[in-house]
């Protein structure tokens, strides 16, 4: 088990290496250059975007969306 400190600083790194990631895409278009200290296998980048808030309220929130669809029963 994780404790809650060690997830909240892995948090810290990812949403920083994503707003990175973001800030370096749109500043330079056709150059994807990814500044950082690391190297980020496709797995570990993959994790890295579904745990960032943007990427996990718009998972949840198809999530439930798609779960709490209610069909109508056809009574005779």
């Amino acid at each position: 088990m994780k404790s809650a400190i060690q997830i909240k600083s892995d948090w810290l790194i990812d949403l920083n290496f994503y707003f990175t990631l973001v800030f370096h895409f749109k500043s330079n278009v056709l150059e994807f250059s990814v500044r950082t200290t690391k190297i980020v296998s496709l797995s570990n980048f993959l994790g890295i975007a579904y745990r960032s808030i943007f990427f996990h309220y718009i998972f949840k929130i198809i999530f439930l969306s798609s779960k709490s669809t209610s069909y109508p029963v056809l009574h005779q």
